[in-house]
């Protein structure tokens, strides 16, 4: 089953060690670098818990006690037995409860892979091929082309979706059975692109006393760009914040001079002034609405006169109304996104480069973290001689680049996005998980393999004979080269890759370094006196902690990483068992450290069910890796019956998943209960 023309994975160990680490680098070499992943590690959890307790500690020593014991939070361990999550949902927000019941989902998810895994690995290690790697004698390499083991790995492959699709089913029904804010009633309706010229109120408000003369229209109301007006008022805020500390320290100098600015109370209280006037002058130009944007809304006399007409409009597709929809909520609107058209298209125009950008960065992670190797190796010769450094630096890397991809498409899908929070955090998400799924999975094992080499050769061929004229020799090499696409030695380098986000991630996140980087940033930006440089400090700590509110999107990267993991754990599980304990103890270290995270600091109480909704929908998804991979796996040989009844199935359940999306998730399989479809 192995292919011995693929090529070798460079993330294996390095030689040239000395000493007493030559015993250590052979025991690495045939167990596919694990060892020094597990014990970098292992070194890095035993430094950083006893830090964190140390920090907690002290700061418990400078923190006043509380007044009512009450107050105080539950321990860690009542919140992982489930006991207190009253607590959770009434302190820290019914998102963060949610959050923690989609965890628990997982968990029983990674259990239950593990089991699976169990069996393919027990399966695996009868197989008889000679290899010298350990760790390949846990793969399906090492069992025989034609043996009848493979049929295990197929049968599940195909049943493992539709496991998913219950476990999932059964989380959202039972333990999720919020109604979408989108699905509550309101008699307010929302059309966009209408010309305000050609389109009057009055105009709009015939139409519909024409067409629904047994329906009451009670209100026009026409949306108008409020950022400037948003922006002064957060200036404002920030102004006031100033005097507040200024007062609070007594520190009312009036020659307080930095950066050519006179930073005294006085002037302070000069700018504060004028901001107030500002705001006064653009709240006066709004009220005349002299300047609108192409959005209406629509306020009928109820709810199911506002349904009907939605319906109604939508069945008439000649109608300049049809694009209309249910209004979300207030509080769910992104108000600093709503803009003219004309500022929209640039922007969007911006967008499609910037993600080009990224697309061209993106392509070679891999290449990146083998440079960044070779960087350091050259910088510091003496890493060279350390299996640690040789093997883990690539992985750690690659983890690195990785965690810059949410920053990326932030920039692009957030601030310049939709103004509907509902579609703003969907589209954020599923975007999120397919760039972090190319740029942790599909590039790393384009890399590792020669899938290039395929790529230049298919380009190669003359574009009228791609499909006709090809060879039966070139046929045969573009097969074989495809086929080791998910080489189960591969699976080695995504174990090591959960390896280190179980105990090197997990342990950032439980000191909240990304937290302290964004402190040091905004204190950097606000350098001019030590009053702003503190105030920058407290409102950077306050915005991290709300892990959803305004436009922190921390709360949907945790969701969408947990993902990404589980999709790696879903692609090699079956061919690459190991994969499955190592996201096992991914998912649990995980699991605490959000508990831990949520208990003392964090809080999520914005009550978004779009999150946990658009994550379940990415968690249908990922079991179709484990079927892909096994079907590539037999690729070789065109004419098995093993590849063909593997293939056959793949189609199959992509067409039945195709089937059960575009109906709501309502057919074959009721998904979400009674929840018919997702606004946008």
């Amino acid at each position: 089953m192995m292919h011995k023309d693929c090529p070798r994975p460079s993330n294996l160990s390095m030689s040239g060690y000395i000493g007493w680490l030559e015993e250590f680098d052979e025991f690495s070499h045939k167990w596919a670098s694990i060892p020094p992943h597990l014990v970098f590690g292992s070194l890095v959890m035993v430094i950083s818990l006893p830090l964190y307790c140390l920090c907690r500690w002290r700061s418990g020593r400078r923190s006043p006690p509380p007044e009512d014991t009450v107050a105080s939070p539950p321990s860690l361990l009542s919140l992982i037995r489930g006991k207190e999550d009253d607590w959770l949902k009434k302190n820290r927000g019914r998102a963060a409860l949610s959050y923690i019941n989609f965890q628990r989902m997982l968990l029983f998810m990674a259990m239950v892979s593990l089991v699976i895994s169990t069996v393919s690995l027990i399966t695996n290690i009868t197989g008889r091929q000679n290899v010298p790697i350990y760790f390949l004698k846990t793969t399906i390499a090492n069992l025989d082309a034609d043996s009848p083991m493979h049929w295990f790995n197929i049968i599940i492959s195909f049943l493992l979706p539709w496991l998913v699709v219950f476990v999932v089913r059964q989380f959202m029904v039972d333990k999720d059975k919020r109604a979408s804010p989108t699905r509550e009633e309101s008699s307010t309706l929302v059309i966009e692109g209408l010309d305000p010229v050609t389109f009057s109120d009055l105009t709009i408000a015939e139409y519909f006393s024409n067409h629904y003369p047994n329906f009451q229209l009670v209100k026009i109301t026409r949306a108008q760009d409020t950022r400037y007006l948003r922006r002064q008022i957060s200036r404002l805020e920030w102004n006031t914040a100033i005097i507040t500390q200024l007062m609070a320290t007594g520190d009312q100098q009036s020659g307080i001079y930095c950066c050519g600015r006179d930073r005294s109370l006085a002037a302070i209280g000069r700018r504060e002034l004028e901001l107030k006037r500002s705001i006064e002058q653009e709240q006066r130009r709004l009220r005349s609405k002299i300047d609108t944007l192409r959005i209406v809304f629509l306020t009928f006399d109820s709810t199911k006169q506002a349904q009907k007409v939605v319906l109604m409009e939508e069945l008439d597709h000649f109608s300049y109304y049809s694009t209309i929809k249910q209004a979300p909520r207030p509080e769910d609107i992104a108000w600093e996104n709503m803009r003219s058209p004309v500022i929209s298209l640039f922007i969007r125009m911006f967008s499609s480069l910037f993600i080009l950008l990224v697309s061209a960065i993106a392509t070679s992670p891999f290449a990146f973290s083998k440079t960044m190797h070779g960087i350091i190796v050259g910088a510091v010769p003496l890493l060279e001689n350390f299996p640690f450094a040789s093997s883990v630096i690539p992985t750690s890397m690659l983890m690195l680049f990785n965690n810059v991809m949410p920053y990326l498409v932030k920039l692009s899908l957030v601030r310049f996005g939709p103004w509907s929070k509902t579609k703003l955090v969907s589209n954020y998400m599923v975007t999120l998980f397919f760039w972090l799924l190319l740029t942790t999975v599909i590039f790393p094992t384009m890399a590792l393999s020669n899938i290039f080499e395929v790529i230049e050769h298919i380009l190669g061929l003359p574009i009228i004979n791609i499909f006709s004229d090809v060879s039966s020799s070139e046929e045969d090499e573009i097969r074989s080269q495809f086929s080791c696409l998910f080489v189960p030695e591969y699976g080695s380098f995504f174990v090591n890759y959960l390896v280190l986000g179980a105990f090197a991630k997990t342990q950032s996140q439980l000191h909240r370094l990304g937290d302290r980087m964004y402190e040091l940033w905004m204190v950097f930006l606000n350098q001019s006196s030590k009053v702003e440089r503190k105030v920058a400090s407290i409102y950077a700590s306050e915005y991290c902690k709300k892990r959803n509110s305004a436009g922190n999107m921390s709360l949907s990267e945790d969701y969408v990483w947990s993902i990404v993991l589980l999709a790696i754990q879903m692609c090699f599980c079956l061919i690459s068992p190991l994969v499955s304990p190592m996201f096992l103890l991914y998912m649990i270290i995980k699991h605490l450290v959000d508990l831990q995270n949520l208990r003392v600091s964090y809080s999520a109480k914005v009550n978004q069910p779009v999150l946990v909704r658009t994550a379940a929908q990415l968690v249908i998804f990922c079991p179709l890796l484990a079927q892909t991979s096994t079907t590539i796996i037999h690729l070789k040989d065109k004419d098995s019956l093993l590849f063909l009844v593997s293939g056959s199935l793949l189609i199959l359940n992509i067409f039945l998943l195709m089937v059960l999306q575009s109906t709501g998730w309502l057919f074959p399989v009721s998904v979400f209960g009674g929840q018919t479809r997702q606004s946008q």
